[in-house]
């Protein structure tokens, strides 16, 4: 779902307002995709 938001953010013909915070800088989902990438590296860290 993160890959299709960072899709929709950098396609030059959707505008801003229809984006949920309606700013078109890529920050929250790749942040989330950043925090989800760090959780399941530290889960699988730990689990070993």
């Amino acid at each position: 779902m993160m890959f299709v938001a960072i899709y929709v953010h950098l396609h030059l013909d959707v505008p801003a307002e229809i984006l949920p915070i309606e700013s078109k800088p890529l920050i929250l989902a790749i942040g989330y995709l950043v925090l989800v990438t760090l959780n399941f590296y530290l889960y699988r860290k730990q689990a070993l």
